[in-house]
């Protein structure tokens, strides 16, 4: 220990450094390292190990007491030194307290402190100064205080005075005997439904005309009709098991109700009766007439509403999808029937789009994802539900949208609970080389059972690939199969060697040649559209691959692109069919057993595209 505060401090001993450098929690049992405290801000805990727990913050210290001030460095000394001298002065300077020799505060041990600002000589507390008249400080200036009120004495306990020495009877017989307030309260509606009425007709078995009654009736009551003595005077009224008739205003239609129940009258200022087995008379409400209605209230009555607001047509929006179901159905049902017609033809599709939605755009992707929408909808019989709700919140299209992913939902979760599902197949162990391939298919193309062919988009769909043999193609009518060669430099000759191999080979005697023949830097690509002849083209694309090896071109990359059909192989034979149109490129060594191509040694591996077989994760 050196006698410079200058220096530098020693290293603490070695008796002081905890067990090990590191330790468990003793509150969570996190383990934590130890660190060694400089004291920077607390010289006291110079030489002193802490660890602050890194999940529950809590802190522990080793040792676990602070060491004696004659054990710390000099340096650590002087430091302490400094920081108390400045303490105490700040304490002088801060330390003001009241100069009122009797004033004790809230704190009745010793006053209060004085204010630095306040103008008093000498300082004061807030309490005191206000008490001496204030200074000129704001916060010290005076309260007023109102002076209270003499109370006033009772009547009993005053002085008999000519005022109040009344005599004991005269006081007894002049008294207002007291009132419940609640009892007012009724005494004030009673005295309100004086003179309110409720009028009741019944039409009785051989009258072609009701009988009227208006009774008297308490406002808000509900009107019973055994308890009227009008009533109980026809005699000729004969009803079956105490059994009536009677309109409900609301319902639109004739109930039966026992004449025991009560009937709402805040609808209706005229009850309508009838004995069971009467259909007809004068003034008989039929059903879906609305009833006379009481008179509303004036302060409860709708302002009146601009007649050319109630006929401003709906307008369906700009976008696409629109809001409601109302407006999509008949656009959706006409695209229906047009793309019969115009399925091959996108310019004619566009333009019966523009039709059935004039003003949006919309593109012919968002359009097949809720076209497919539309039909899942209209099969499972809940489009007219929603047609029928019109334009409110029950009509939405993305409910209706919604609805159809809850099926679909159900319907594969149901699928993968079914216990007669075969497990997905699994890549077969004999392959020494399998690649495998993350792809996400959310959008599946495929022909549904009423024969047309679309999209169908699941939202949760993830399938891990293994590429394992070589793949099978099968083409269906309209359906287009395209491959890309990329080449890497040899774009003019691949095109060349593409060219002489249409002209050669009869397999694919159906390409586009416009399509064919175009060059895109350094790649080459053709389509085939009329993919129905092309069953078997992985047979053509190895052949032609074997062409452009004789002729010194290597192709090392060949993938899919727009719509396509997989057929995934299984051990027991023909898997399912899958129609992507998304890209999904794959890559794996060729194997000379399967393309019957010699391999040559090059710094990037031919790759050829192998099957797929699809596994859901």
């Amino acid at each position: 220990m050196t006698d410079n505060p200058s220096q530098p401090s020693p290293s603490p001993a070695d008796s002081l450094q905890p067990p090990s450098a590191t330790s468990a929690c003793s509150k969570c049992g996190t383990v934590n390292q130890w660190v060694f405290c400089s004291g920077l801000t607390t010289p006291r805990n110079w030489g002193r190990w802490y660890q602050r727990c890194s999940k529950c913050n809590a802190w522990h210290w080793w040792p676990r007491e602070p060491l004696d001030v004659e054990a710390l460095p000099p340096d650590v000394q002087y430091r302490m030194a400094v920081e108390q001298s400045l303490q105490t002065a700040n304490a002088k300077e801060k330390g003001i307290v009241c100069g009122n020799p009797g004033c004790h505060g809230k704190r009745k041990s010793k006053p209060q402190r004085g204010n630095v600002a306040c103008l008093s000589d000498p300082k004061l507390c807030g309490t005191c100064c206000q008490s001496n008249g204030g200074c000129g400080l704001a916060a010290h200036a005076p309260v007023k205080t109102a002076r209270p009120s003499p109370i006033q004495q009772k009547s009993f306990a005053r002085p008999p005075t000519p005022a109040f020495s009344q005599s004991f009877t005269n006081s007894v017989l002049h008294a207002s005997p007291p009132q419940n307030p609640l009892k007012r309260k009724y005494q004030s509606d009673d005295s309100a439904d004086d003179g309110c009425t409720v009028d009741f007709h019944i039409w009785n078995k051989g009258r072609s005309e009701p009988i009227k009654f208006r009774v008297p009736h308490s406002r808000g009551a509900r009107f019973i009709l055994k308890a009227q003595i009008e009533y109980l005077k026809l005699r000729d009224v004969h009803l079956p098991d105490g059994l009536i008739e009677y309109y409900d205003p609301l319902a639109r239609d004739w109930i039966n109700m026992p004449i025991t129940i009560g009937v709402d009258t805040k609808s209706s200022k005229v009850l309508y009766f009838r004995v069971p087995g009467v259909s007809d008379g004068v003034g008989f409400p039929s059903r879906g007439d609305r009833a006379t209605s009481a008179t509303p209230d004036p302060v409860k009555v709708a302002p009146p509403v601009n007649s050319h607001l109630m006929q401003t047509p709906y307008a369906p929006g700009t976008k696409f999808p629109l809001t409601y179901t109302c407006d999509m159905a008949p656009a959706m049902r006409h695209m229906i029937d047009a793309m019969k017609s115009y399925r091959e033809d996108n310019t004619c599709l566009k333009a019966e789009l523009a039709k059935a939605f004039p003003g949006i755009d919309i593109k012919l992707a968002t359009f097949y994802r809720h076209r497919n929408h539309f039909a899942k909808a209209d099969k499972a019989g809940i489009v007219e539900a929603f047609e029928r709700a019109g334009w409110s919140a029950g009509g939405k299209w993305a409910d209706l949208v919604a609805a159809v992913e809850r099926l679909n939902r159900a319907r594969s979760l149901s699928l993968s609970l079914s216990p007669s599902s075969p497990p997905p197949p699994s890549p077969s162990p004999s392959i020494p080389e399998i690649v495998a391939m993350h792809a996400v298919l959310q959008r599946v193309w495929r022909t549904f059972d009423d024969g047309t062919a679309g999209c169908e988009y699941y939202e949760d769909h993830l399938f891990d690939a293994f590429i394992t043999t070589p793949p099978i193609i099968v083409g269906s009518r309209k359906d287009i199969f395209s491959a890309s060669f990329d080449t890497t430099g040899h774009g003019p000759e691949v095109n060349c060697l593409a060219k002489q191999f249409r002209l050669t080979d009869d397999l694919i005697h159906h390409a586009d040649q416009n399509n064919f023949e175009k060059s895109f830097g350094n790649a080459v690509s053709f389509s085939i559209r009329d993919a129905a002849s092309f069953y078997g083209g992985d047979t053509a694309l190895i052949k032609f691959h074997q062409f452009a090896y004789n002729q010194d071109v290597e192709i090392y990359n060949i993938m899919f692109a727009n719509t396509f059909l997989l057929e995934c192989p299984s051990v027991d034979g023909a898997g399912p069919v899958w129609l992507c149109q998304d890209i999904i490129p794959a890559t794996t060594k060729l194997w000379s057993e399967h393309a019957n191509i010699p391999t040559r040694p090059s710094s990037k591996d031919n790759t050829f595209l192998s099957s797929i077989i699809f596994k859901a994760c």
